[in-house]
Formats: C-alpha cells, sequence, structure tokens
C-alpha cells in the first residue's frame, strides 16, 4: 500500500511540474507574438503614417497571424498569410496598400 502511495505522490508532483513548464512556455510564447506585432506596427505605422485607430486594429490582425504561426504547418501558413493581405486591404485606404506593396520586403515580413 505504502508503495502505491509513493507511486501516487510521484506521478502527482511529476504532473504539476510539467504542467509549469507548459505555462511558463506559454507565457514566453505570448510575449515573443506581442513583441513581433508591435515592431511590425511599428515599422508600418512608419513607412505608411498609420493613425491609431488603424494601427490597433493592425496590431490585432498581426497577434492573430502570429498566435496561428507559432506551430506553422505549410498549409495554414499560406492561409494565414492569405487572411492576413484580405485584411490589410481591408484596414488600409488604397494608397497605403499600394505604397506597401511597393515595399516587397516589408510586406513579406508582414505576410510571413
Amino acid at each position: 500500500m505504502k508503495k502505491i502511495i509513493a507511486l501516487f505522490v510521484f506521478v502527482l508532483g511529476i504532473s504539476f511540474s510539467a504542467s509549469a513548464q507548459v505555462s511558463a512556455s506559454a507565457q514566453e510564447n505570448t510575449e515573443t507574438i506581442r513583441t513581433e506585432a508591435k515592431e511590425q506596427v511599428k515599422t508600418l505605422q512608419k513607412y505608411l503614417g498609420l493613425n491609431g485607430k488603424k494601427t490597433k486594429e493592425i496590431y490585432d490582425v498581426l497577434i492573430e497571424k502570429n498566435a496561428l504561426i507559432i506551430n506553422p504547418t505549410t498549409a495554414k501558413r499560406n492561409i494565414t498569410s492569405n487572411e492576413v493581405d484580405t485584411k490589410l486591404r481591408e484596414l488600409l485606404s488604397k494608397e497605403e496598400y499600394i505604397k506597401l506593396l511597393e515595399n516587397k520586403d516589408l510586406h513579406t515580413k508582414l505576410m510571413n
């Protein structure tokens, strides 16, 4: 009986430590997602001269995109890139979107 209880306590201890590691990893991923989105929005804001409302909406789109790309598959990445491009078209004016397309490096960075 003592061995069963000891085994149960051991398994329980391992599950708690594994849960803590997953939680820490999730926090790191969240911070990475936010940091990358902030950098991308700042670059886009400087390049296009965006206002606060558009900047916030684009930030939300980029956070969503970065969250989906944490564990990328080719199909998921293609869908995400297409969705981001569609949302940027909706959020930006025609002139801003054309200017973004002219800067291929920035456009590619935002899509991937």
